[in-house]
C-alpha cells in the first residue's frame, strides 16, 4: 500500500514524471508545444508557482510551490490528465501517456549562479524556460 502524502503550504516540491515506457514523446515539437499549452491552462486554473521547468524527450521535472499544499496533487492530476486527453486525441492513440505517479520531494529551486536560467526571486516564464532548454542560453526568444 502506498504511503500517504501530505503537502505542506508555501513548500517548495521537486516534481518529475516521465512517459509511458520510456517513449521519447517529446522529441517531436509539435508534443512539446502541447505540454506547454497545457502547462500554461493550468497555471490560469491553479493558483501555484512553477520554477525551471524542463522538458526531456522522455518526461518533465520542474519545482512546485502552492500557497495550500493539497493543492499538488488536484494539479498534476489535472494537467497529466488533460495532456493525455489531447495528446491520444490529436495524435489518434489510446491509452496510457504517463508512465508512474510520479516523483515528488521536498527541494528548493538551484539558486542563479546553480546553472538555473533565471533567478530566486523571479519564477520563470515556461515559453522561455523551454526555449533555453531546447536551443541553449544565448538562443533568440520567439516574439
Amino acid at each position: 500500500m502506498r504511503q500517504v502524502r501530505i503537502y505542506e503550504p508555501d513548500v517548495w516540491y521537486e516534481v518529475s514524471t516521465k512517459i509511458n515506457r520510456g517513449d521519447p514523446l517529446f522529441s517531436n515539437q509539435e508534443v512539446r508545444d502541447l505540454f506547454e499549452q497545457v502547462l500554461h491552462e493550468t497555471k490560469e486554473r491553479f493558483v501555484f508557482e512553477l520554477r525551471n521547468p524542463v522538458i526531456e524527450s522522455d518526461g518533465v521535472s520542474f519545482y512546485f510551490k502552492s500557497a495550500d499544499g493539497s493543492q499538488l496533487p488536484k494539479i498534476m492530476q489535472w494537467m497529466k490528465q488533460t495532456f493525455a486527453a489531447r495528446f491520444n486525441k490529436r495524435f489518434n492513440r489510446r491509452g496510457h501517456v504517463w508512465g508512474d505517479r510520479g516523483q515528488i520531494k521536498r527541494a528548493e529551486p538551484p539558486a542563479a549562479g546553480d546553472g538555473a536560467s533565471g533567478s530566486q526571486d523571479e519564477p520563470i516564464v515556461f515559453k522561455a524556460a523551454s526555449l533555453v532548454h531546447r536551443r541553449g542560453r544565448d538562443a533568440p526568444r520567439r516574439r
